[in-house]
């Protein structure tokens, strides 16, 4: 007897996330994983393996074919491969989680509905994509907690989708990642198991649908996952994302939070496959970043002006002036490199009654602030300095602002 659901994944450097991903699909009923590791060469490989051996996951290996789109090649290696053990296919990478809409069934509860609908081969899950919910570095926790902000349901980004195919109705792998040839008897279905129209089968809709089921799509992560993981990681074929990829995806319109129901069973499922991996001798650890906490964008009310930057003897000296809502306490660090955090080893604060009139503010308060931040250490970390941010934040969550220092 085959099994009703399994997922086809091609990984490249995601160690961070993979115990988490594996859990959640796991506690949703998928039994059966199969995964083409590509070249990876941060300790996921060696993860993987473990897992593989544990019985956990069926993996393949896709190598990095020049010109080549390795995650359209891996899904065709994966679907002939496999194919043949599973009714349906779920074709979604890392930083994708298959989301119901209800928390009373499994996602072969879903399966058995829609293959009700006659004739349906594939069924097109649109994505939810999450932005960086303002966090600017890396950080401890799950994925799932860490970013709980997404685009508008309307947001064009969120009109892609990926397949969950029926194996007995495919005819081969499409054009590219998002959609799959079906027999011309069988029928593609949008996630309400609504027809989709000619023009929505390679990989949009017309309009994203999220009943039924979606993908929360957790594309950008943080800055500095972006810009020091995912981009120089590069596109499937080997070219390098454009920094524009960021900004155009890190949409945080909405708060919408895995359902307390679904976020307990990914806690119990991760805690059964760590003790599985400490079990076989794997040391397992989930890389957590040690920079302080801090948030990049999000109070309207901070508003800031940097007058003038020195940098000279591996110290920068920054200064300018600050207003904070409520006049909340400000603290001062600054990003470099995309990774490394400094903290300011000094803060002077005074009156500027330039800035006091222009506010039409308090005379009496200290808007000015000199900074002295010691980046040696940042340096021997990071390496050379290319780019240098000043964040200001402000308040419990330290909500402020970011922006780029010309040194």
């Amino acid at each position: 007897m085959i099994d009703k659901i399994g997922v086809a994944s091609i990984f490249k450097n995601e160690y961070p996330f993979i115990v988490e991903w594996l859990a959640y699909h796991r506690s949703l009923g998928v039994k059966r994983f199969f995964v083409a590791d590509n070249e990876s060469d941060d300790g996921t490989r060696e993860l993987l393996i473990c897992l593989r051996n544990l019985g956990y996951i069926e993996l393949e290996f896709q190598p990095v074919v020049e010109g080549e789109n390795s995650q359209l090649a891996a899904y065709k290696m994966l679907l002939e491969k496999y194919g043949g053990e599973t009714d349906w296919l779920a074709f979604v990478d890392a930083d994708e989680f298959l989301v119901l809409e209800r928390d009373d069934i499994s996602i072969e509860d879903y399966l058995r509905e829609i293959s009700e609908i006659k004739d349906v081969g594939a069924v097109a899950v649109n994505w939810a994509v999450y932005g960086s919910s303002h966090w600017v570095t890396a950080g401890p926790g799950f994925v799932t907690d860490r970013f709980i902000l997404r685009a508008e349901q309307s947001r064009s980004v969120n009109r892609h989708y990926k397949t969950l195919l029926n194996t007995s109705a495919c005819r081969g792998v499409g054009t590219n990642p998002h959609s799959f040839k079906i027999g011309k008897d069988k029928i593609y279905v949008n996630s309400l198991g609504q027809r989709l129209t000619d023009d929505e089968l390679g990989g949009l809709t017309k309009d994203p649908v999220w009943g039924g089921i979606r993908i929360n799509h957790y594309v950008v992560k943080s800055r500095g996952e972006f810009f020091t993981k995912k981009r120089p990681r590069g596109r499937p074929g080997g070219k390098t994302r454009a920094a524009e990829f960021f900004s155009q995806h890190d949409v945080n319109d909405v708060e919408d939070r895995l359902s307390d129901v679904r976020a307990v069973a990914l806690q119990k499922e991760y805690k059964k496959i760590v003790a599985a991996l400490h079990d076989a001798g794997f040391e397992y650890s989930e890389q957590v970043d040690k920079n302080a906490l801090f948030y990049s964008t999000g109070s309207g009310g901070l508003k800031f002006r940097v007058d003038g930057v020195s940098f000279e003897n591996e110290r920068i000296d920054c200064k300018g002036w600050v207003a904070a809502p409520k006049n909340n306490c400000v603290d001062f660090n600054l990003l470099v490199n995309y990774t490394v955090v400094v903290r300011a080893v000094s803060v002077e604060r005074m009156t500027r009654i330039d800035v006091a009139r222009h506010l039409k503010g308090d005379p009496d308060a200290r808007y000015g602030f000199k900074c002295v931040f010691d980046v040696k250490k940042a340096i021997e970390e990071a390496g050379p300095i290319d780019l240098v941010e000043l964040c200001i934040g402000a308040g419990d969550n330290n909500v402020g602002v970011i922006t780029r220092l010309v040194i």
